[in-house]
């Protein structure tokens, strides 16, 4: 067989390891975007959910708020450690009554 379609199989070979550009070997790239069930799947199922999406939205409300008092506290003369620290402490006592009022 090879001697037979050797030429062929020699051509086609070095067709597909040639780029073109100096005659260099191609790599594998893959698609760019890649279809299947894996982790990214699944976590994106999961983040394109109305409950994650408004929980999600809601802590960016609260962080961007919590790192502003941060950087006023800082402005104020407090040190980073101790802004950072009584901010987000304060706003985790927040969280955690408006949590119990839910129940």
């Amino acid at each position: 067989m090879f001697a037979k379609h050797g030429h062929h199989l020699r051509q086609y070979y070095q067709e597909q390891s040639m780029t073109g550009r100096g005659g260099s070997t191609v790599y594998f790239k893959g698609s760019r975007m890649q279809k299947g069930s894996g982790i990214g799947s699944i976590l994106g199922k999961i983040i394109k959910s109305p409950f994650v999406k408004k929980g999600l939205k809601y802590l960016t409300k609260t962080g961007l708020s919590t790192a502003g008092d941060v950087i006023t506290d800082l402005m104020d003369g407090k040190s980073l450690k101790e802004a950072s620290h009584t901010n987000i402490s304060r706003q985790v006592e927040v969280q955690k009554k408006k949590a119990i009022q839910k129940l």
